[in-house]
């Protein structure tokens, strides 16, 4: 019975949780915009650091291959 209570608890307090997201969005369209912004910038950020990671892993796996290339004189 206890667990089942506590059930319905999780619920309720999640549902408030959703709605008062959606008010805030509503009483506030500014914060909208400034969520959008956070969101953009995350994702450029993730998308950029990606790319570095990947650049840097291929760097170290691969350092002498463009050196075969070259003719060395001595």
């Amino acid at each position: 019975m206890l667990q089942q209570a506590s059930d319905v608890t999780y619920w309720i307090a999640f549902t408030a949780g959703i709605l008062s997201f959606k008010q805030f969005g509503e009483a506030h369209p500014d914060a909208k915009v400034r969520l959008t912004v956070l969101l953009h910038t995350i994702c450029f950020i993730f998308g950029l650091s990606v790319s570095f990671i990947r650049l840097g892993a291929i760097a170290y796996l691969r350092p002498q291959e463009p050196l075969k290339h070259v003719p060395i004189s001595v």
